[in-house]
């Protein structure tokens, strides 16, 4: 099997962020119409299938990430603990029908326990499951054990070769990489967009 490059390695990553960034705009757009304007069987169709992937795909790329770079950055983790605590706030003040915690601040929560996910994968996904089944946390976000699942099987995934899905990704439109090179940007922008539009839509 043919390995793929560094150079195809970053490219592919980035299309596959962009690609799991606009899946996820997508789905919280069809939130806000679902919750706020009109309720459409195609329209939850949609969410109930295509743009539900996003999430995994986002875990699964963490847990490759994981596994070549190690724990991420002081510098990345509190970028992200900023860009939760504004995100959580903001939604928790604006009944749009998106929920919280968001997926943001469900990674934080697993921050303590990568360095177990990136050694043991297949107990931490094992784990994962049992807590998604048996032990669910009562919120309205993804549990922690479903997140924790998917970033072990990105683990995995790095493991045994990922270069098949990285050269696949290749096929994925070039703009697709540009949004994933800023996928903090990207996530933070359309939830701070689709709050102040479900918000005015709210107050007609």
């Amino acid at each position: 099997m043919l390995e793929v490059t560094a150079q195809q390695r970053d490219s592919g990553l980035d299309r596959l962020r962009g690609l799991a960034i606009i899946l996820m705009v997508i789905d919280h757009v069809l939130v806000v119409v679902l919750a706020n304007v009109a309720s459409e069987p195609w329209m939850e169709a949609i969410r109930l299938t295509l743009t539900r992937l996003s999430m995994p795909l986002f875990m699964i790329l963490s847990g490759l990430l994981l596994a070549r770079r190690g724990y991420p950055s002081r510098k990345r983790i509190l970028q992200i603990l900023v860009a939760a605590a504004l995100l959580n706030l903001l939604l928790n003040q604006v009944e749009v029908g998106l929920v919280t915690p968001e997926i943001l601040a469900v990674w934080l929560t697993l921050l303590p326990f990568f360095p177990l996910i990136a050694r043991y994968p297949v107990e931490a996904a094992g784990l994962g499951i049992l807590q998604l089944r048996n032990l669910p946390i009562a919120w309205d976000g993804y549990q922690p054990g479903e997140a924790a699942a998917f970033i072990a099987l990105g683990v995995v995934l790095n493991r045994i070769s990922d270069s098949a899905l990285l050269r696949h990704a290749i096929a994925i439109p070039r703009w697709c990489e540009a949004v994933g090179r800023r996928p903090l940007l990207w996530y933070v922008g359309h939830l701070t967009i689709l709050v102040a539009a479900g918000a005015a839509i709210t107050n007609l």
